[in-house]
């Protein structure tokens, strides 16, 4: 019973199993040092997964003490002490179903590295609950520093390097040309995660997005309708951007305050990374445009429903009157205290024997409550009909501006580092078109905004979160860093992005057609 609950819960993720210690384990081998897998549990939640003393047993068996664990739970979340895996622990903690502060990025991927370049016999083993999108995420985000761009004398073998296990183990070889048992099928190639760029470094990282899908998903039997595409394993549209971001910081095409985030094993760029300074650089948010089909049926009573039963249970959002009823939108970005430490950390792991020692997670004060902060609200000022042809249900376009109180310079903003140009760097943002399946659209200059000095200001290399709200109930919500998609060329720029790249755009959310999130930049020498 237990054994099918494990497998009921883990669902399309792929399972290993080990024949000789009679184990099957919600976990999976992206490559032959690369572990992830589900949390492991005790109690009740042992019953249904990974049972914390057979994974205790598969790694000490297996692997000795040449394992080192990486836990992405906070503690609010799920919890256990360093002494379960004899203190080979690291915590790198966030929200399920979000993206990590981005410094988690260079942070973890070094600390990964400098484990696994002790022996080739070690592993890296990454949980988190399910052991699918925030595992993934640090998975692919360190695999995408280990890959060197192929040249004459060394050609490209992103597979070869990573070699798997073999058969033996009962594990499927991933290559272009997926192995698999002769009961399944081969998949059909997973959907792109950009079309925006040709470039080397985003055809990287579509490699390793299908690597890892690769290993910890189940082969999906191939059906010839396109639209069922099989399960990514970093399936999150903000956690793929993030990925995306990531690529181009380690392409040296990242914005000039993230730069210094490179691999620090990279020696001929290292000199260079250390003499730059990082640049502080201020956006304003003037206004969002959403996109909505008029809902169908009984959805607004429902909606007004569920609005009025979450306010009367004292769990709804502190929101204005302005907001009652109404489509907006909350703003939030992690704890101002908790970047200001990883960026301490950071700095300090720049060094050839890096600061692991140092971690702001030895204990529980980061995570034990929320690690993300609202900070600003945003509602509709305007509603546009949009004639949409011969649909039935017509696209509304709601406008939607900072309330007041929350413009200008309510949000705080840290003082330029030391030493550092006032001038506002701005990075050009990937070019493509809206039809993309990322959305990483070029900027446009928006007549309409030209005149506008409203909206909220805000740091451009910190990752801000929008979440959007019909009356109490959410319809989902997008993670970005502004620095990406601001324009060196025009005032005003714009990201848009359709509903495929929303997260958890379910229920209500489903009628979500795209967004639109205006900025205009600040450039460091005008002020706030």
């Amino acid at each position: 019973m237990s054994l099918y609950l494990k497998r009921l819960v883990s669902g399309k993720k792929a399972r290993y199993k080990d024949n000789q210690l009679n184990l099957e384990l919600d976990l999976a081998y992206v490559t032959d040092q690369i572990i992830v897998m589900g949390f492991p549990a005790v109690g009740v939640e042992g019953i249904y997964r990974n049972h914390r003393a057979d994974v205790q047993r598969f790694l000490s068996t297996r692997h000795g003490s040449d394992f080192w664990v990486f836990n992405f739970c906070p503690v609010r979340e799920n919890a256990y002490h360093d002494n379960v895996f004899e203190g080979r622990v690291s915590r790198y903690p966030f929200p399920d179903h979000h993206v990590p502060p981005f410094l988690y990025l260079p942070l973890a991927t070094r600390e990964i590295h400098a484990w696994l370049s002790g022996s080739d016999t070690r592993v890296a083993v990454l949980h988190c609950k399910a052991g699918k999108g925030r595992s993934g995420t640090l998975a692919c985000a360190y695999l995408l520093s280990r890959y060197s761009p192929p040249s004459a004398s060394m050609p490209s073998s992103l597979f070869g390097d990573w070699s798997l296990i073999g058969e033996k183990e009962g594990l499927r070889t991933p290559s272009p040309e997926i192995t698999v048992s002769p009961a399944e099928t081969v998949r059909p190639p997973v959907r792109p995660v950009s079309r925006v760029s040709s470039e080397p470094v985003t055809n990287t990282l579509e490699m390793v997005l299908d690597l890892h899908t690769s290993r910890r998903m189940k082969p999906t039997r191939y059906h010839p309708d396109v639209s069922k595409k099989p399960k990514m394993g970093v399936s999150i549209p903000s956690q793929q951007r993030w990925l995306f971001y990531w690529s181009q910081v380690l392409a040296g095409k990242g914005p000039p305050s993230l730069r210094l985030f490179q691999p620090i094993d990279r020696p001929e760029r290292q000199q260079d990374l250390l003499e730059q300074s990082p640049q502080i650089t201020k956006v304003k948010l003037t206004k969002l445009t959403v996109r909505m089909r008029e809902p169908a049926g009984i959805q607004p009573h429902l909606v007004q429903a569920a609005s009025v039963a979450i306010t009367s249970s004292g769990k709804g959002r502190a929101m204005s009157e302005s907001t009652t009823g109404k489509l907006w939108a909350c703003l939030a970005r992690y704890n101002d205290r908790l970047i200001d430490e990883l960026e301490h950390w950071e700095k300090e792991s720049r060094g050839p024997a890096g600061a692991i020692q140092s971690s702001p997670f030895k204990s529980d004060r980061w995570d034990k409550t929320k690690m993300i902060s609202s900070f600003a609200q945003m509602s509709t000022s305007d509603i546009q009909p949009t004639q949409q042809g011969q649909t039935r249900r017509p696209v509304l376009t709601y406008i939607l501006r900072p309330l007041d109180g929350t413009e200008g310079d309510q949000v705080k903003l840290r003082a330029p580092i030391p030493g550092s140009s006032h001038e506002c760097q701005q990075q050009q943002c990937t070019s493509g078109s809206e039809s993309s399946s990322f959305a990483f659209v070029s900027p446009s200059v928006m007549d309409d905004d030209a005149e506008d000095s409203s909206g909220i200001m805000l740091e451009a290399d910190r990752e801000l979160r929008i979440k959007l709200f019909m009356g109490e109930v959410a319809l989902g919500w997008v993670w970005l860093i502004p620095a990406f998609h601001v324009s060196p060329d025009a005032s005003s720029s714009s990201l848009v992005l359709s509903s495929d790249d929303i997260d958890f755009a379910i229920g209500i959310g489903k009628a979500l057609v795209d967004m639109r999130i205006s900025f205009t930049c600040q450039p460091c020498n005008q002020g706030s």
